[in-house]
């Protein structure tokens, strides 16, 4: 598990056939890491989720320092 409480997956590859089944044409080695936050998106690019001390937060601004949403 990892800080945003999300976890690693193994990704496949491939492509879905005519009777809906699918033909896995990669399995790379590494895991996907997921981001909670998309650092592409105006209102999201700088918040991380770190559930960890001191942050503790699924929402911190790294710009700002603070957590958004509810408080403690």
């Amino acid at each position: 598990m990892m800080p945003n409480h999300h976890i690693t997956k193994p990704v496949l590859i491939g492509e879905v056939k005519a009777d809906g089944q699918f033909n896995v044409s990669g399995r790379p080695k590494a895991r996907s890491s997921p981001t909670s936050w998309s650092p592409y998106l105006e209102g999201s690019k700088d918040l991380i989720a770190d559930w960890r001390s001191p942050m503790s937060c699924g929402n911190f601004n790294v710009v700002t320092g603070k957590c958004g949403g509810a408080s403690k």
